[in-house]
């Protein structure tokens, strides 16, 4: 689960899946990335397969909404590579820091 403000790497299906995904790759992916609400069912996105320890390009199946009362900031979501929330769009200087847990 990600908040509607997580900058997230997603896209087009068949340009991710003939991306290069080495490092440069995820940068440019990071770099182009937008805000969850954004994203809709039928396109990909990049996350992190910890039983291969790489990166691979996921078909979004579901979006929806939940809402919950409390506090929510988490850094990493369910091995997405979803390293902040922001109030302003992706920015040249975003960085891809995958985390394993």
């Amino acid at each position: 689960m990600v908040s509607a403000l997580h900058l997230l790497p997603f896209g087009e299906c068949s340009e991710m899946l003939s991306s290069n995904l080495d490092m440069e790759g995820v940068q440019e992916w990071m770099r182009k990335a937008r805000f969850a609400h954004k994203a809709k069912t039928g396109e990909c996105l990049l996350s992190m397969d910890t039983s291969k320890d790489r990166i691979t390009v996921d078909k979004i199946v579901k979006v929806g909404r939940r809402f919950s009362k409390g506090i929510y900031s988490p850094m990493t979501v369910e091995d997405q590579l979803s390293p902040m929330e922001s109030s302003l769009p992706a920015s040249p200087r975003l960085k891809a820091t995958p985390y394993k847990r």
